[in-house]
């Protein structure tokens, strides 16, 4: 038994070409999915892994070349990859973390974090975070005391392995 009242309210919007704003609709379901997949793991207490990476770095010596790039962001915030480029922002690579941390490229701050969810068929962390939510959303309902199916210590080891040979196939 449920009650159901709708579905919340939400507006998007991209921009681009059609084929543009078809992958850019994608991607931003992608990293939403991704979003709620941690608060969902931190609501429920369980341990998953999530993707971190640093807010993006510029050199001293280009933090007037930073402020006039600032200035050239239009209306949704973006800038043009070429003139971030030109700007040498050092762009971190990621790692995986239990703890809900920011992801700086994708924009995401300190203690919502980002888990990767949203490719179970093609990547096994994805599908280690749906086996964790899985047995959560089964335990809060109250159908079994089903413990997640992987401890913190099991999932530290996943990412210490994983990170490096994502890097490695990414290569």
């Amino acid at each position: 038994p449920a009650f159901f009242r709708g579905y919340p309210s939400g507006e998007y919007c991209v921009q681009g070409d059609n084929l543009g704003r078809a992958r850019t609709m994608v991607s931003e379901c992608m990293i939403l999915g991704g979003r709620i997949a941690s608060r969902m793991a931190t609501a429920l207490d369980i341990p998953v892994l999530r993707r971190t990476a640093p807010t993006p770095e510029v050199m001293p010596e280009h933090q007037a070349d930073f402020k006039r790039l600032l200035a050239m962001r239009d209306s949704t915030g973006r800038v043009n990859m070429i003139d971030v480029l030109r700007c040498s922002v050092r762009i971190h690579t990621g790692s995986y973390t239990l703890l809900p941390a920011e992801h700086g490229g994708l924009g995401i701050q300190q203690g919502e974090g980002y888990g990767r969810v949203t490719s179970p068929l093609r990547r096994y962390l994805d599908l280690v975070t749906h086996w964790q939510l899985k047995a959560a959303l089964l335990r809060a309902a109250g159908r079994g005391n089903t413990p997640p199916v992987f401890s913190e210590a099991q999932l530290r080891v996943l990412a210490a392995d994983q990170g490096p040979r994502e890097y490695e196939n990414n290569r």
